[in-house]
């Protein structure tokens, strides 16, 4: 469900946007937001579903809603192989010093440590 289709059903139930957000526990201006939305969020979906009583096309359309997730995060993702790749020798170095300063903080544990014992 987009904002549009949020909008008509509303409009067909003679619902004004104040009416529709008294239903779903929220502002007015939050309707206007959602109506002028490309894109709704699954939650909201669900909401404006249980709201409207249209319940036959909620699985269809969260099975497409968690398609969408599942790309969007594929491309986050895609983003992070990317930067690893741009900037492998950075991280090395960071690895390499994240290292040295483990083992120089071991070092000097093992040094008051030692001095203790004595």
């Amino acid at each position: 469900m987009n904002g549009l289709e949020c909008k008509k059903h509303r409009e067909s139930r003679g619902w004004s946007q104040e009416k529709l957000a008294n239903k779903a526990g929220v502002s007015k201006r939050t309707v206007i937001n959602w109506e002028q939305s490309e894109n709704l969020s699954i939650s909201k979906v669900k909401l404006l579903h249980s709201i409207f009583n249209n319940t036959e096309n909620l699985e269809i359309e969260s099975q497409l809603v968690n398609t969408a997730e599942r790309i969007e995060n594929l491309k986050s993702i895609e983003d992070v192989v990317d930067f690893i790749i741009d900037n492998e020798k950075k991280l090395e170095q960071i690895q390499k010093y994240q290292l040295w300063l483990t083992t120089k903080v071991q070092e000097g544990v093992i040094k008051i440590l030692s001095s203790d014992l004595k």
